[in-house]
């Protein structure tokens, strides 16, 4: 199992080093889990990424993942290895499709699909990024949220939480990332390092709205989707910011954005979330 972070690299590399399977046969790799987490539950930021390297190791490099779509089947351990399989799909001139099952023990933990497409001219628009929004060089008092062994990887300026307003649709969760060293040249592995820190705090961006702590009762990741709408470079400041849209029958569904630091708008998000404030079933 690989420390958290692991010895003798720097915070990039580390990273890196996580989110790169080892080929195990046709279509099979081998990833390593972190140990050291707190609760020996495995972070599905981990699992997300791993698996999604695995399907771009297994396209031709002309093909760049633009969107994913990932079920937690069930909870994995931080201390077993996570086998990766994939099925290609379809392969086409423009398009291509990959299916990854991430599996500990035999058990599956973790089914994704994934498209990539090869790069094509066509119109450009976007939605603006929410301002005023303070760049992360400033003086803005944050509010240091994730702290621990994964701020030894990336760098973060995190804005405290904004207050619940009814229907208002504002961002509960919102910060600056990027990695504490540079990346290669790889949109492959750019892609992984987002879809990593993509889980980062979606499940408590969903808590607000509804006034239960987080960390009291009980709360889970159940799907996560991602779509890439423009080349992300994650050793460069990128904005990530989270909002509620809705919580019934105890899901709660975040939707998420991601910006550069120069207002490119380079992905959106959605996950879904259980949140039971009340005994565990």
């Amino acid at each position: 199992m690989q420390p958290f972070p692991q010895p003798g690299l720097d915070g990039a590399e580390s990273l890196i080093e996580l989110l790169s399977p080892a080929a195990a046969g046709p279509d099979r790799y081998l990833a390593q889990s972190r140990i050291g987490a707190g609760s020996g539950r495995l972070f599905g930021g981990q699992v997300v990424a791993q698996a999604l390297r695995a399907a771009t190791l297994s396209v031709d490099a002309a093909y760049l993942p633009h969107s994913l779509h990932g079920y937690f089947v069930s909870a994995g351990h931080s201390h077993r290895p996570v086998d990766l399989r994939v099925e290609r799909i379809r392969t086409g001139r423009s398009f291509a499709t990959r299916q990854v099952t991430a599996s500990q023990r035999g058990v599956t933990i973790f089914v994704l699909a994934a498209s990539f497409h090869v790069a094509e001219p066509g119109e450009s628009y976007q939605v603006a990024m929410a301002a005023p929004v303070p760049p992360p060089e400033s003086d803005e008092p944050w509010a240091p949220l994730i702290t621990g062994p994964i701020s030894a990887e990336l760098e973060l300026r995190e804005f405290a939480p904004e207050p619940w307003q009814d229907g208002a649709g504002r961002a509960t969760r919102r910060f600056w990332v990027r990695t504490r060293g540079r990346l290669p040249e790889d949109p492959g592995v750019h892609a992984a390092v987002f879809g990593y820190v993509s889980d980062f705090g979606a499940t408590i961006a969903a808590h607000v709205p509804i006034g239960v702590p987080f960390g009291t009762g009980m709360h889970a990741s159940l799907d996560h989707s991602v779509w890439f709408h423009r080349p992300v470079l994650m050793d460069e400041w990128v904005l990530i910011d989270y909002r509620p849209v809705s919580n019934s029958g105890a899901r709660g569904l975040v939707l998420g954005t991601a910006y550069s630091i120069g207002g490119e708008l380079l992905a959106s998000t959605a996950q879904e979330v259980v949140i039971r404030s009340g005994a565990v079933r």
